[in-house]
């Protein structure tokens, strides 16, 4: 084999490589946003379970649901490695993840339950 032939070789597939990677790329991300919001319908859920367990109506923090072991360690973390935001806001319990931009308040951020507004966003 000449260098040549080679070098077409390692350009065809890095042509492919990349190319994969714009198919790949947004599965990716995708599957990152649902795993956000199974997570935070399981805080919230956590959260509701913890208010009927101490008769309280009062927002606990998520340190607090992971002491008291109603959450797993590192279940306050959303894929990308960001903290989940707890809401309550009278009855509602929102939980929101920054999303993939790891920004709140931009068109990706996760909010459960879906189409509730949060204040201060």
């Amino acid at each position: 084999m000449t260098l040549l032939e080679i070098l077409a070789v390692v350009t065809i597939i890095a042509f492919v490589m990349g190319g994969s990677a714009f198919i790949i790329m947004p599965l990716f991300t995708k599957a990152g946003v649902s795993t956000a919001e199974t997570s935070a319908k399981t805080i919230r859920k956590a959260v509701q379970v913890w208010q009927m367990t101490t008769g309280s109506t009062a927002c606990p923090e998520l340190d607090q649901l992971i002491s008291e072991k109603i959450l797993d360690q590192g279940s306050d973390l959303d894929p990308w490695k960001e903290k989940f935001r707890l809401t309550c806001q009278g009855d509602e319990i929102i939980v929101q993840s920054a999303g993939p931009s790891k920004k709140f308040g931009t068109e990706d951020d996760i909010i459960v339950p879906t189409g509730s507004v949060v204040s201060g966003n």
